[in-house]
């Protein structure tokens, strides 16, 4: 007669108490190192960004300019009069408005997160997977590391908090590009990219609601200390 080996974890008991550590503000060096190679990154990407975004912009005048201005018409199209320039008008501003309240809360809910923002951080990239599915509500959730899930699930609702302004922001931008102007490559462009947005956008406020209920069903009883969300 055989008997059946132990099944492993699919976390393991080291990876828990990272986690845990992180969380409660002891955060390991890993942690650290990985929260200084975020922000690299970001700088770098936003660095790139711009870079890109004024190249771009100097390579379409220069041809713009070589060509007598029949380029520069085939490539952004001319403005509509009427309601499709006060649609654009109006699009503008709500867009402009969400991109500067995402910056704002960005700043603020991030100015004092710290090591807690990527609780995760040091967590091989499977088990990291498997704790993400947990917060989403996806497999069950050991009892005993409900606190340390609920800290996954509030962190990224606090660090994701600022993407539906901002990609909302930059959709409502590039919708009112394409409505406000008459068809040409840029309006393709735009069009294809206020698509890609809207996806991004739904799923981002669908991933929300799902860390959210997985918060309300696994909230402590009464007199016990709740994992804040902001």
């Amino acid at each position: 007669m055989s008997s059946a080996a132990p099944q492993t974890p699919p976390v393991s008991e080291e990876s828990w108490d990272l986690v845990a550590d992180t969380v409660a503000g002891r955060p390991h060096p890993t942690v650290e190192t990985a929260r200084r190679r975020l922000t690299r990154v970001l700088v770098v990407s936003l660095v790139a960004a711009v870079v890109i975004g004024a190249g771009a912009g100097l390579l379409v005048g220069a041809s713009s300019s070589a060509s007598g201005g029949g380029l520069d018409a085939l490539l952004q199209g001319e403005s509509r009069a009427g309601w499709p320039g006060a649609v654009g008008l109006v699009g503008n501003l709500v867009g402009l408005l969400c991109m500067i309240v995402g910056v704002v809360v960005f700043l603020v809910r991030n100015r004092s997160v710290g090591a807690r923002a990527i609780p995760l951080a040091g967590v091989p990239r499977r088990e990291q997977q498997w704790i993400g599915r947990m917060a989403l509500g996806r497999v069950p959730c050991p009892p005993h590391r409900a606190a340390e899930v609920r800290a996954v699930a509030a962190g990224k609702l606090r660090t994701t908090a600022s993407t539906a302004f901002l990609v909302g922001g930059v959709c409502a931008i590039t919708l009112a590009r394409v409505v406000s102007t008459e068809w040409s490559v840029v309006t393709g462009v735009f069009a294809i990219g206020t698509g890609f947005l809207v996806v991004v956008l739904v799923a981002t406020l669908h991933t929300r609601a799902q860390w959210r209920a997985f918060l309300q069903e696994t909230e402590p009883p009464a007199g016990a200390e709740p994992v804040p969300v902001r």
